[in-house]
């Protein structure tokens, strides 16, 4: 097993026996934001193919059939998707042109060479189809407070940083078309996030799950919806179609 390996193994694992303490009911409310956005760049239904690249626990486009990729069996295990496959973002270990969409959402900061995965994802991706990368932005207003947190406790392995134009350009450059970007995780994620890892993360995050999934992602999808052409948010989401 590789470093890179071990390091997302026993992260995951330290999640799982209360290492870091996470609400559930967060999490999915940004992932109801996510698939929100993605429903909205493309229509889903039960015969779209779709890759999740570091899928981890993600829950969203659950109608379709979605394939999740993660370098972490452990994560695996625990994914909520019927199809599951151990392997790295810049190692695909499928054909071309297999898949409707391909989403990679806060993993290519982890990946050593993400050029190279960004090259594999439109590999995979069938014409007319769908790439849709988040990432953390580089020129957030609260980065250095968040991430600097991140790295305290969650020791998260952020290895790269993006500018927008530097995916945007990836995009170009490897033929995809219909290029957009938004900003992504503003106010209400910041803080969210902060309570989770704050010394009362224990009571905080049990007071989070008091609060329904449903009602989180709404509010997040209606914040990043005001603010979604400011880049200002602690993430930022860039997409294309493959002609």
């Amino acid at each position: 097993m590789s470093h890179w390996s071990e390091f997302y193994e026993s992260r995951y694992a330290s999640k799982q026996t209360g290492g870091l303490q996470r609400s559930v009911a967060f999490r999915n409310g940004e992932y109801a934001r996510i698939d929100a956005t993605l429903r909205e760049l493309r229509p889903v239904d039960a015969t779209t193919k779709v890759l999740d690249v570091g899928a981890g626990y993600a829950t969203y486009l659950a109608d379709a059939d979605v394939t999740a990729l993660d370098i972490s069996a452990s994560a695996l295990e625990h994914s909520p998707r019927s199809r599951t496959v151990v392997g790295t973002a810049d190692a695909i270990p499928f054909g071309d042109a297999m898949f409707d969409v391909v989403v990679c959402s806060q993993v290519l900061e982890h990946v050593p060479n993400w050029a190279k995965a960004l090259t594999d994802m439109v590999r995979v991706l069938r014409p007319g189809g769908l790439l849709f990368v988040a990432v953390p932005n580089r020129y957030a207003l609260m980065k250095r407070r968040y991430h600097e947190l991140e790295r305290l406790i969650d020791k998260s392995g952020h290895i790269h940083e993006f500018r927008e134009s530097q995916l945007v350009f990836g995009l170009l450059e490897r033929g995809l078309e219909r290029i957009g970007s938004q900003g992504a995780c503003y106010n209400l994620f910041w803080l969210g996030a902060r309570l989770e890892r704050s010394k009362f993360a224990g009571v905080a995050v049990r007071l989070m799950d008091r609060i329904p999934s449903q009602a989180i992602g709404r509010a997040l999808i209606s914040e990043s919806r005001r603010r979604r052409h400011r880049l200002d948010g602690l993430s930022m989401e860039v997409w294309g179609f493959r002609p």
